[in-house]
């Protein structure tokens, strides 16, 4: 999303900011080491992180913007000088694609990460390049924009076999590195249009075609992002419901204006031959009307019309307004229907089929890389704020759970996610904690333990060694939560605690005095030291509790009455809550089967207690993506090594023979009513 606009004024106290508050901390003190950061904000005589900097003086978290271009525009458009940290290789990259070998256009459009052949250059390319990637051919030019995620290194390109057109070219491991897509072009930026330019005509790709990494030099990467400034994205469109026909575009900025009206216009005035054929009121009236707000919903009667006038008889497709509207129609979507999205009888030609939607729906949605497919999102599932895009689609959790999470956060601060074994309690919580916070560098993690105490958390008093005199000293040292609050105090960002099995110590122990201001926020304490302490205001926690142990489960009441709760299940309703997501995603063959199986599992382990039910993580498997089926060895050793030894500790009781004639694998998939599950 655009950042706020804000005056040089504030950039200027922003920097201020950043030398009283952060340039000394333990983080920032180190930052320019750190090789993430490219770029600095020159200004007398100091250096300052760009993106930092623009987050400080607008107010927009660092996770709402992007850095290098997007930063570094915003502040050299208010006269400030940005400059290179590091000369580490060549600042950009043209990789190129031979169409016959590779459909790159495909591939950018479907996959949010690619892995690339690196042939040249193999110790110059770098994590954190830029890469403009190129089709050659007769329609050469650059498609796409990206960014360097790995370093060159040995591995296959799996995930990309349906575009590759020469499998020998391709096959097995070679050095590669993975291409993270961070713009597809909705039109390519020409071959023909950058050999005019004086800049770009000197391009390595132009003058020596025959490669597949060529270095692009500063002045050729400026030149080139000036030029895709003005060029446009994909248009990424989305269901305005998941019951819903009508559409609405998540990238409506990236709309051609002047293309849009040209087309709209060589529609609306097109003769076409049949007597009576005329324009209906959906494509006269509502869709200019669409066209002035792009943001806006676009009805299905608008789009149906449309398609309808080159998807009829050819008395209507094969004329100059029935190529009109296939124009139209290419310039809005990725791919046509295959058929007429309803149906041809008068009166009913404006309302949808939804068989015939949902088989365009799915190409349109696998071409422009999204997820919204056929069945699903499924009411409550769909990510309508972008807020919560990135932290629903690592974690294939709903929007609606973090949009709660977030009100317990703004408003108790502390917060517990509890949960059976393989449930993802530690991997939600920090991912809730990067998300929160903006960033990864203001989240620390600590696990408590039986040995855990309040001279670890809080603070002790510890043997040290004089320097000088060699001699054994104690000093009062402070604990891992007195260190955080400490660097928590000197900022104004949302710092979080994330704490690991927090009932696995004795937590009144732990915190001591601390529970009084868990509960009074804005109270001071003084601690057994003698020291007065409060908690800082922008300092929250997430703790994770397996609520498997129930000698431990039971927190301690005065802890539980402060902190809010929420449970993460495997199953609910009938329905598996993370893992149909992620076979779904992975393109797992055998989904169907592996979530009934899945379901099935939990179903006999809930019957003695819905408490014990076993996490999705479990099936989770790097075999299984790879593959993309569960096979049936895959599954006999998921069920060796994790189910049978969990469930054999749930049922106790129970002999192994009988462990064996209620939780085997054949036995699960009796119940889940499979003979066998194919891969």
């Amino acid at each position: 999303m655009p950042v706020p606009d804000s005056p040089p004024e504030a950039i200027i106290e922003a920097m201020k900011r950043f030398d009283l508050e952060l340039r000394d901390t333990p983080y920032w003190a180190k930052w320019k080491e750190d090789e993430t950061y490219k770029y600095a904000i020159e200004h007398e005589n100091r250096l300052y992180p760009v993106k930092k900097i623009v987050s400080l003086a607008s107010g927009a978290p660092v996770t709402d913007f992007a850095g290098g271009d997007e930063a570094n525009g915003y502040v050299k458009k208010r006269g400030f000088t940005v400059v290179a940290l590091r000369d580490k290789g060549e600042p950009a990259w043209i990789f190129q694609a031979n169409p016959s070998y590779y459909d790159v256009r495909g591939a950018v459009r479907k996959w949010k990460q690619i892995a690339w052949l690196v042939q040249q250059y193999k110790n110059r390319i770098h994590t954190g390049d830029t890469v403009y990637l190129w089709e050659s051919g007769e329609n050469a030019g650059i498609v796409a924009v990206g960014t360097v995620m790995t370093e060159p290194a040995e591995m296959a390109a799996e995930d990309d076999k349906e575009f590759i057109k020469n499998e020998t070219k391709f096959a097995g491991p070679q050095t590669r590195v993975v291409l993270r897509i961070d713009r597809a072009l909705q039109e390519t930026l020409p071959k023909k249009d950058l050999m005019k330019d004086e800049i770009l005509k000197t391009l390595a790709v132009i003058t020596f075609p025959n490669a597949t990494n060529f270095p692009v030099t500063p002045e050729q990467a400026q030149r080139l992002n000036e030029l895709l400034n003005t060029a446009k994205s994909i248009l990424k469109w989305e269901r305005l419901a998941p019951d819903s026909f009508d559409l609405k575009l998540k990238n409506a900025e990236d709309v051609d204006i002047d293309k849009l009206n040209s087309l709209y216009k060589a529609l609306i005035t097109a003769e076409h031959e049949v007597v009576g054929a005329g324009i209906k009121s959906y494509l006269r009236e509502d869709l200019p009307e669409w066209i002035k707000d792009p943001a806006a919903p676009l009805t299905s009667e608008v789009y149906v019309s449309l398609s309808n006038w080159f998807l009829s008889i050819p008395a209507y497709a094969d004329t100059v307004r029935g190529t009109a509207a296939g124009s139209l129609w290419d310039f809005l979507f990725l791919c046509r229907p295959i058929e007429r999205l309803s149906a041809s009888e008068a009166g009913k030609n404006q309302y949808i089929i939804p068989e015939r939607f949902d088989r365009w729906w799915v190409e349109q949605q696998r071409l422009q890389g999204s997820n919204q497919l056929l069945d699903s999102p499924k009411r409550g599932d769909e990510v309508s704020d972008s807020r919560f895009e990135d932290i629903c689609r690592s974690t294939f959790l709903p929007q609606s759970f973090f949009e709660g999470l977030e009100k317990v956060l703004t408003t108790k601060q502390q917060l517990i996610l509890q949960g059976a074994p393989g449930t993802g309690k530690t991997f939600v919580g920090e991912k809730l904690a990067e998300w929160w916070t903006g960033a990864s560098e203001r989240v620390q993690t600590v696990q408590f333990h039986e040995s855990y105490g309040y001279e670890d958390f809080v603070q002790g008093i510890r043997p040290t060694t004089d320097r000088i005199t060699r001699e054994a000293t104690f000093e009062l040292t402070n604990g891992s939560f007195l260190r955080f609050c400490e660097r928590a105090r000197t900022s104004r960002d949302k710092f979080v605690l994330v704490i690991d099995e927090i009932n696995r110590a004795k937590t009144s122990r732990v915190f001591g005095e601390l529970l009084y201001l868990l509960e009074y926020r804005k109270k001071t304490v003084v601690l057994q030291s003698g020291v007065d302490f409060s908690i800082p205001d922008n300092l929250y926690i997430i703790g994770t509790m397996n609520t498997l142990d129930k000698s431990i489960a039971l927190v301690d009441y005065a802890l539980r009455r402060r902190f809010a709760f929420e449970t993460l299940q495997p199953v609910s309703n009938g329905r598996s809550v993370v893992l149909h997501k992620w076979l779904e995603a992975n393109g797992i063959a055998n989904a169907q089967q592996i979530e009934r199986l899945f379901i099935a599992l939990n179903k006999e382990i809930a019957a003695k207690d819905d408490g014990l039910m076993i996490g999705h993580s479990y099936f989770m498997t790097n075999e299984a993506v790879k593959a993309k089926t569960f096979t049936n060895e895959l599954l006999e050793f998921i069920w060796h090594f994790y189910i049978i030894p969990l469930v054999s500790e749930y049922e106790y009781e129970l002999t192994a023979a009988q462990i064996d004639t209620k939780y085997s694998l054949p036995a699960i998939m009796r119940a889940a009513g499979l003979d066998q599950i194919p891969s």
